[in-house]
């Protein structure tokens, strides 16, 4: 057999496992509703990585909390949820905690607190302080909205008094039309296909400042996990007409959680998938939050 032979039988031989590699690579992906941003996020972190071999299955799911449980039962090798779903989930599982790579955060979410106009109602507190008070629709059950509303009832109690309800985007947006409900919430990126089909339904809805103080007190190693920012202005043309003016809300991140399990059996494919994270973040970040 010749040199050249020989070197090219030893090529093929060390690229061999890595073509086997990008062949039979997946991560399966729990994201979200289909109209959401966890799942527009899976599909820009699928198209991150094709190219490098690894194949990102993405699966339309009931958001956060779905997404851990499917984890937790081997349904997914990843998920995306908010950092305070993640935490609740993780105190509420002690003997069954996922066991996940050090959560990455992809970009900052928003609580979207929208509201009849006709409620009377102008930021969070009214909801508790107006002298009848208002009804709320938190997003489907287990969903990062009801999650969220959770954690600022025990954080203030006061607004345990608000009349809350869950139910999916379509069906939230259809009580507060038609007057069931005053308000509902979503917790968010900014520009999704569920937010904007809200803010196109016309006139008589508005998105309401959220300025609680007494939400900033939550902790995770010291840290904040809430933060107060602003919803840039004209953001939403119809929420926050007719001024146009920026809101004030609560922010939390939304973060991705890897296995543990599956980032140790596939630590090539685990390097691609956190290259391909960086790569996808900026991008991320201009589509659901930008400055």
């Amino acid at each position: 057999m010749s040199r050249c032979a020989v070197a090219t039988i030893g090529v093929f031989l060390l690229i061999a496992p890595a073509l086997a590699w990008a062949e039979t690579t997946q991560l399966r992906l729990c994201a979200g509703s289909g109209d959401g941003n966890y799942f527009a996020v899976g599909a820009e972190i699928k198209r991150q990585v094709a190219r490098n071999g690894l194949d990102v299955r993405v699966t339309e799911t009931e958001g956060s909390m779905d997404n851990m449980q499917r984890m937790a039962q081997g349904e997914c090798d990843a998920g995306i949820a908010q950092i305070d779903a993640y935490l609740q989930y993780q105190a509420t599982h002690p003997a069954s905690r996922l066991e996940v790579e050090w959560p990455r955060h992809l970009y900052d979410e928003y609580l979207h607190l929208i509201c009849r106009r006709d409620s009377g109602s102008a930021g969070i507190q009214d909801l508790a302080d107006l002298a009848a008070p208002l009804s709320l629709v938190t997003g489907a059950p287990g969903s990062g909205s009801a999650l969220t509303w959770d954690s600022i009832t025990r954080l203030n109690p006061r607004y345990l008094v608000v009349e809350t309800t869950h139910a999916d985007n379509a069906a939230a947006l259809a009580s507060v039309a038609d007057g069931a409900a005053s308000c509902l919430m979503a917790v968010s990126g900014m520009n999704s296909g569920f937010l904007g089909r809200v803010d196109q339904s016309g006139d008589q809805l508005r998105l309401l400042t959220v300025d609680d103080p007494a939400i900033l007190e939550a902790k995770h190693f010291g840290k904040p996990i809430y933060t107060f920012q602003q919803i840039p202005k004209d953001t939403y043309p119809g929420l926050q007409g007719p001024s146009g003016a920026p809101v004030q809300t609560l922010a939390v991140r939304a973060v991705m959680l890897i296995s543990s399990s599956w980032a140790g059996a596939q630590a090539v494919a685990y390097r691609t998938l956190v290259e391909g994270l960086e790569r996808a973040a900026p991008i991320i970040r201009e589509q659901v939050a930008p400055n």
